[in-house]
């Protein structure tokens, strides 16, 4: 951390400097930002006259990660964060029900694809499928007398009492906003969906305002999700051994207690409408996030009633990770639900022009697994079969429902890169949502095919267009994307005199494979796979680091090469790390440049006790216990970096304070932003 307090003090003056002689377009009696963000819109609150001399206490921090298609959440102190589905349903009003003309609204909506989409993506599916199959010899192979099973797959159901969940007996409230997995649910209903306008306020780090539904609707429904936080925090702190629960305070932990009343008293506390502002919230902003969406997420979280906000702390995924991973310097990849990023950490910071965006994640892995298991198994059939179907939109609901956690859930256990053993099935034991247990076996095709398509993004790719509708989400503009937001970067760019470090940070939200930018004549991001990303994202951080291609030596690369940092849940798959290293290695041997080793940490795995004790020194000004974690979930990596990161000294100086954003809005966020803005 100390790290970024050196490189935020060089540019802290000179930056206020530059602020201070623009036009005073965000004077305090303006109801608008420059760029069109509205103004806080919650009641005044007032600050305790210490709270700048006081640092925070991890129980007292907020920490929310937000992902391509989730925000996880907690408190800085608990030992794992919680996760919510970002969306909300609104119940429509009885007028618009009764008026088939006004339409709900669906963000983002989709249509579906048209019959020569899916027969193309069908062949493209079928020969990346075969050519992966011939490369791995999975079809071919003999070893002891077995016999190869790759294409073969069982599903049986496992015998036990199962309560199955009687859809169609609940008698719902259609006046209550759903938040969360309800609505993950709701939009595979299409009847009860009808009553509803859903609303995902963001999707792959963006808040969608150019979706076509009203921008107050879409500020609405973040504020049901904070409120929505806020409410399970205090569930879970006032009663940490209910169903779901999963915090416990570190100390209590060490001490062999799961919780106590002193702690609800706090939380409860913490929140108490009293007119005085209690909270610290760190946020944790995708890599995909702009300026605009970070800056409406803080008004968010400021104008939300439900958290009583004093101050917050803002940073970037890639280098959050690489905080949690214990490491200042390395190469982050993060393959998250709906997009993987790259992006190379040094000492803190990222380095902006390193950075690229890849169109595939996790979600498009459990749709290989999808297709795949609709060619060679009976697994749709069987659970189409085990729910009482009538033909209602309810029990397609169901049937949609089930199929989605067996799939994810069988692809989260047994998916991987091993095919050494191709003589043998897997088998993994799932619950569906409806109560019906089952039995899945599956040969080495079916469980390794999906899991190379990070490899071979075509098969991804196919697989997706078979499986899902097309999403529809209106790109913003390039002039949108490159706004210089009142010509800050500018500001900064003369005033540095157009310094090395300032030419080589991509503003916030930019990423080197953008329309216009260099990259997109060496390297396609939507055919890249995961491999090419890695290697020009190590080589572009070189370049930039290095401009004399005379210094630029195998230790350069090295330093980020020795610790690729895997991190979001499509990290999880075993083997990834090893199959990961060989690649890297040949491809960097193939450019002409020796590379002898290449050490890819899953999550917070894998660091010897030497490399936990470097981490620590260089965030020596961390809590007692180092705040590192040497077996850190891939998924919770981003969150557990966040929870690190407020624990350190040095963060002191990036806290925006509620009465600094509501006299300077986004200036204050701009001047003590931990990253290039």
């Amino acid at each position: 951390m100390h790290h970024i307090q050196e490189a935020s003090r060089r540019q802290k003056k000179k930056i206020s400097d530059a602020t201070k002689q623009k036009p005073d377009h965000e004077s305090k009696n303006d109801t608008h930002f420059s760029n069109g963000i509205p103004r806080l819109r919650a009641q005044n609150l007032t600050l305790r006259t210490d709270v700048r001399q006081r640092k925070p206490a991890p129980k007292d921090v907020i920490v929310l990660a937000f992902g391509s298609s989730a925000i996880r959440y907690g408190f800085a102190s608990d030992s794992t964060p919680r996760i919510v589905f970002p969306a909300v349903a609104f119940p429509r009003k009885q007028s618009a029900l009764a008026n088939p003309s006004i339409r709900p609204f669906r963000v983002p909506s989709y249509v579906p694809r048209s019959e020569d989409e899916l027969k193309a993506s069908r062949v493209t599916f079928d020969k990346v499928r075969d050519e992966v199959a011939q490369e791995l010899a999975l079809s071919e192979r003999r070893r002891g007398g077995g016999r190869p099973i790759p294409w073969k797959a069982a599903v049986e159901l496992v015998p036990e009492e199962s309560e199955r969940l009687k859809q169609e007996n609940v008698i719902e409230d259609n006046t209550r906003v759903l938040v969360g997995h309800e609505v993950e649910f709701l939009i595979r209903d299409e009847e009860r969906a009808k009553n509803y306008d859903i609303i995902f306020p963001m999707w792959d780090g963006k808040l969608l305002f150019d979706s076509g539904a009203p921008s107050s609707l879409i500020r609405k429904a973040m504020d049901a999700l904070l409120s929505y936080i806020v409410d399970q925090l205090v569930l879970d702190r006032r009663n940490p051994r209910r169903k779901g629960s999963r915090f416990k305070l570190k100390a209590e932990a060490a001490n062999g207690n799961s919780g106590d009343m002193n702690g609800a008293a706090e939380v409860d506390q913490m929140f108490v409408k009293d007119g005085c502002a209690k909270s610290f919230v760190a946020l944790v902003v995708p890599e995909t996030s702009q300026r605009r969406d970070v800056a409406e997420i803080v008004n968010a979280v400021y104008a939300s009633s439900a958290m009583q906000t004093a101050a917050v702390f803002i940073h970037q995924s890639a280098v959050s990770c690489a905080f949690g991973a214990g490491l200042a310097t390395c190469a982050v990849v993060d393959i998250g639900h709906s997009a993987t990023t790259v992006a190379c950490v040094e000492d803190g910071v990222i380095c902006g022009e390193s950075r690229i965006h890849l169109e595939y994640g996790s979600w498009h892995i459990q749709n290989a697994f999808d297709v795949l298991l609709r060619d060679h198994s009976t697994l749709h059939r069987f659970v189409e079969s085990n729910v009482e179907s009538n033909g209602t939109d309810r029990d397609r609901a169901v049937v949609a429902e089930d199929l989605s956690a067996v799939i994810a859930k069988t692809a989260e256990q047994l998916g991987g890169f091993n095919v050494d053993e191709n003589d043998n099935m897997s088998v993994a034991v799932v619950k569906a949502p409806s109560g019906v247990s089952l039995r899945v076996k599956l040969g080495v095709g079916i469980r390794t095919i999906p899991c190379y398509g990070l490899i071979y993004p075509k098969l991804l790719k196919a697989a997706n267009e078979m499986t899902t509708l097309r999403k529809c989400i209106p790109v913003r503009t390039l002039f949108e994307r490159n706004s210089e937001d009142d010509n800050f970067v500018s500001d900064i760019f003369n005033d540095l005199r157009r310094s090395g470090i300032a030419t080589a940070a991509l503003p916030i939200g930019l990423f080197a494979n953008e329309v216009g930018q260099p990259a997109a004549q060496t390297l396609n991001p939507k055919e890249a796979s995961i491999v090419d990303a890695i290697i020009w994202s190590v080589a572009r951080a070189v370049e930039i680091k290095r401009p004399d291609q005379q210094s630029r030596t195998a230790d350069t690369y090295r330093r980020y090469l020795n610790a690729v940092v895997l991190a979001g849940g499509g990290a999880s798959i075993d083997g990834i790390a090893l199959a990961l290293e060989g690649r890297i290695k040949k491809g960097f041997l193939d450019a002409g440049v020796t590379i002898h080793d290449v050490t890819v940490i899953d999550g917070g795995k894998g660091k010897t006790d030497e490399e936990l004790a470097a981490a620590a020194a260089i965030l020596k000004d961390v809590g007692s216990d180092g705040g590192l974690i040497d077996d850190t979930d891939t998924a919770t990596l981003p969150w557990k970096g966040g929870a690190v990161m407020v624990e350190a000294d040095a963060v002191g100086e990036y806290w925006v304070y509620r009465d600094d954003w509501e006299s300077r809005n986004v200036r204050a966020l701009r001047e003590r932003a931990p990253f290039y803005w």
